[in-house]
């Protein structure tokens, strides 16, 4: 490798001439079937087609044998590991494939899923639009891909994760439920297949099939029965059925039982459970959710190791329910340093700096410092919070954690003007509700509950930004109704939110003397 980097930096082909041997003499020392034979076989593909480019024609030869190379190994390497799609990469380059072939396909189908696990490990959007671009076209010249139908439905749930439209989960159902169809009984993908409908479907029907062939104790149990959970916990935070939530929790109590003390991923299923409860309490504010939640994270802290990657969630899990606990019980100061020390914790040891989940504890860390701040009325940990927030907020412009930087900033800045009365902090505030207000990512309802939150806030202490809050939630109540629930039933789907909404809108309006905006708020409320 030291001889090929040499040619690479001096162009001194007399090391190139060295290297290549010396793969070649790898190559041939490494059976065919040898884990190490794959690599061996890139890199002397590489050095070859790096000799060819710098010497042109008289190297024809070169190009010849690392395309045969590496073809050749296609056969050898088994179809979808690392090395296989290293091989399809590098024959692509030399444009080898016919578009259309057996092997283009399956580079294609590799580009897809790369660009979407890319997209969810750095969270750059371009690459998640890329991945669903490229599956369109893919399935509008292969209909009746398996592969390539899975692949774009992932995607398109990736996104429905991140931005909440239904489309994108009904349309994902739809493509699993086809690459299934496509699939012959037997086949070896057919559970993966399987497994990707159950987690998209909103009708949970076809991953209760699965969970019914699957008794309680067999190995997959666990991991169906918290797929189907989560698939239920993303549906009500999509469309706030509880109904959906109390089957989740159901779930995960179940998952439990195949996972008694000493499983490995006993932990995990305690984290989810712990984590639908406090989901639960949010909702209905029973105080033994919230206890029941911070029993089960606390044994599942102890349950991880101090270098296991997971640990960093437990620690930021039981962080936030403490820190809900503290709030409930603020007597209770012993509360008050621990969610900060977790979630620092979190933060310092596991969690790389720009990583995609470190935005959420940096959130969490601030609603913490914040909430001190309220309790012990510390300014230090209040500017902290402040500068925390801020962090995160620049660095999640594209992401949905951007809404919960901005909320917690309003929520700071109104902290800041209660304790002083500067007018810039409360103008300050209902400008972040406003941001908070307008991020697509986070989806509709974090969307609309923030916009709530500004009205509140607005209407106490009286900001000329009230009428545009009042606006804003009119808007976001009206598209969330209609995303979510079928006309038959809107009428109920209002029922969980203030139901004098548009009355007090209209009471603001006119109290500016905007006579025309009163009645268009009346209309909207009808």
């Amino acid at each position: 490798m030291a001889k090929f980097t040499s040619c690479l930096a001096r162009e001194a082909y007399g090391d190139l001439d060295e290297a290549i041997t010396l793969y070649r003499e790898a190559w041939r020392l490494r059976p065919a079937h040898y884990l190490g034979h794959s690599c061996a076989v890139i890199k002397l593909s590489i050095a070859l087609l790096a000799r060819f480019r710098g010497r042109g024609h008289i190297a024809l030869a070169d190009a010849d044998e690392a395309k045969e190379l590496l073809r050749g190994s296609l056969d050898i390497c088994p179809p979808g590991s690392h090395a296989y799609k290293a091989v399809l990469i590098h024959l692509a380059a030399e444009n080898y494939f016919v578009a259309g072939g057996r092997e283009w396909v399956m580079l294609q189908n590799s580009l897809i899923e790369t660009l979407r696990m890319r997209f969810e490990r750095q969270g750059r959007v371009q690459d998640l639009d890329e991945s669903i671009q490229r599956g369109r076209a893919m399935s509008l010249s292969r209909p009746n891909d398996a592969d390539t139908l899975d692949n774009l439905a992932n995607a398109l749930q990736t996104r429905f994760e991140q931005r909440g439209d239904r489309k994108d989960l009904d349309e994902a159902i739809e493509l699993h439920r086809v690459a299934l169809q496509l699939m012959p009984a037997g086949h070896p993908d057919c559970s993966a297949s399987l497994n990707n409908l159950a987690n998209a479907l909103s009708t949970r029907f076809e991953q209760r099939v699965a969970l019914q062939l699957t008794p309680v104790g067999h190995l997959h149990c666990s991991t169906l029965l918290n797929n189907l959970a989560n698939a239920l916990r993303t549906r009500f935070e999509q469309r706030g059925d509880g109904k959906d939530l109390d089957e989740a929790i159901e779930h995960h109590r179940v998952a439990l039982w195949p996972r008694p003390e000493g499983h490995p991923d006993r932990s995990a299923s305690l984290n989810n459970l712990a984590s639908a409860l406090f989901t639960r309490f949010n909702q209905r504010g029973d105080g033994k959710d919230l206890d029941e939640a911070i029993k089960h994270l606390r044994v599942a802290l102890q349950l991880t190791p101090v270098d296991h990657p997971d640990r960093s969630t437990s620690l930021n899990n039981l962080a936030s329910a403490l820190s809900m606990r503290f709030k409930q019980s603020p007597a209770s100061l012993n509360f008050a340093q621990q969610p900060c020390q977790f979630t620092e914790d979190a933060i310092r040891a596991l969690m790389p700096a720009g990583h995609l989940h470190c935005l959420t504890l940096l959130n969490n860390l601030a609603s913490a410092l914040s909430m001190r701040f309220e309790q012990q009325g510390d300014r230090k940990d209040l500017d902290e919070a402040i500068q925390i927030s801020s962090r995160s907020a620049a660095q999640s412009l594209a992401h949905p954690s951007h809404l919960r930087a901005r909320l917690n900033l309003a929520k700071m800045c109104v902290a800041l003007w209660r304790s002083q009365h500067a007018p810039q902090d409360l103008d300050d505030a209902m400008n972040h509700y406003r941001v908070a207000a307008q991020c697509a990512p986070a989806g509709l309802l974090r969307r609309l509950e923030s916009s709530l939150h500004w009205v509140e806030d607005a209407e106490e202490h009286q900001h000329t930004s009230a009428l545009d809050a009042y606006a804003q939630s009119l808007q976001l109540l009206d598209s969330h109704i209609s995303a979510t629930a079928p006309v038959s039933s809107r009428h109920q789907v209002r029922k969980h939110f203030p139901p004098d909404l548009s009355v007090n809108a209209a009471s603001c309006a006119l109290h500016q003397g905007d006579v025309c905006r009163a009645v268009e708020f009346l209309e909207q409320g009808r």
